[in-house]
């Protein structure tokens, strides 16, 4: 579903987070989500740090996925 509305995609393993940010790197994104999913939270945390984007610290996104606290 998602791939026919989307602009452009690639098939990637949403927690190889250097993967992701490669494609949202060439991509030149304005906004990076993980919805629907906890495994994704890291990597949007990781490329909204290093491309400077709005987003959750890293930290705060290690804790959300935390299920033991």
């Amino acid at each position: 579903m998602g791939f026919s509305c989307a602009e452009d995609y690639k098939v990637i393993d949403i927690v190889d987070q250097d993967s992701c940010l490669k494609f949202a790197h060439e991509k030149c994104i304005d906004g990076v989500i993980s919805p629907a999913t906890e495994y994704g939270v890291l990597s949007a945390a990781y490329i909204a740090k290093q491309l400077n984007l709005p987003g959750l610290h890293y930290s705060v996104a290690k804790t959300v996925k935390n299920k033991y606290l």
